[in-house]
């Protein structure tokens, strides 16, 4: 099961529409709104995150799922600045957080990240 979240609303609309039309509803819920709500209980666990847009809420979002992350879950964060030291990349680095990590070299920096499990 896809799980979704869209903050804009038109976004979410044409999102759900397109899903439906390629046959896909069944398999795909989109939640409109603030993740920090909308992913609070994800339905399931967790096999795949894409964070893209809102790099400020991206520390947010991956600890509100952490507890659903299966072993191995992959993470890629697009947008988090070509800085090394932005503030996702240093706290998804810190072994302490539970994840190997490393930028993949794309525009606007991309980190990509597995879930081992906090130590």
């Amino acid at each position: 099961m896809l799980v979704g979240s869209e903050l804009v609303e038109p976004k979410a609309v044409t999102a759900r529409r397109n899903i439906a039309d390629a046959g896909l509803a069944d398999y795909a819920d989109i939640r409109s709104g603030d993740g920090s709500k909308t992913l609070q209980d994800p339905g399931g666990s967790v096999d795949v995150v894409l964070l893209d847009g809102g790099p400020a809420m991206y520390v947010e979002i991956v600890r509100l799922l952490q507890p659903h992350l299966r072993d191995g879950a992959v993470v890629v964060a697009d947008n988090i600045g070509t800085e090394d030291e932005g503030p996702y990349a240093n706290w998804v680095r810190d072994p302490a957080n539970g994840f190997v990590s490393s930028s993949i070299v794309m525009k606007g920096g991309t980190e990509c990240s597995v879930w081992v499990g906090t130590p």
